[in-house]
Order: structure tokens, then sequence, then C-alpha cells
């Protein structure tokens, strides 16, 4: 019955968590149409530098730690599943 419960529980953090990082990707897609808006409007240059860069970072940051919370939450559910 246990392992039930942590497959659950598992089940439960990875749909919260694509829900959280669909959320944080969405915000990087809109500050790249953002992004694409501000270029037209003929902004000085470090603007049109650090809008990509911002946008980058907020992705990769979110892909990072995506990654990390399902590795963590795999380990939990193989810990409590086999040991």
């Amino acid at each position: 019955m246990d392992e039930i419960k942590a497959v659950g529980r598992f089940a439960i953090h990875a749909v919260v968590g694509v829900a959280i990082f669909a959320i944080v990707a969405g915000a990087a897609v809109l500050l790249n149409k953002f992004n694409e808006y501000v270029l037209e409007q003929h902004v000085p240059s470090y603007i049109s530098f650090t809008l990509p860069l911002i946008e980058f970072l907020t992705f990769a940051v979110d892909t990072i730690l995506f990654v990390v919370f399902i590795l963590k939450e795999a380990y939990v559910l193989l810990r409590k599943t086999l040991f």
C-alpha cells in the first residue's frame, strides 16, 4: 500500500512540476515576443542585448530546476518502493 501512495505522490508532484515549468516557460516565450516588439521600436543596443539574455536565462534556469526536481522526486520514489 505504501508503494501506491509513493507512486501517487510522484505523479501529483510530476504534474504540478510540469505545470510550473510550463508557466515559467510561457513567461520566457512572452519575453521573446516582447523582445521582438521592442526591437521594432529601435531601442538602444544595451536593451536589445539584455532582453534576449534575460529570456535565455529564464528558460535555462527553469529547465535545469525542472530536471533537478524530477530527478529528486524519482529518487524519492525509488527509495520508497525499492528499499
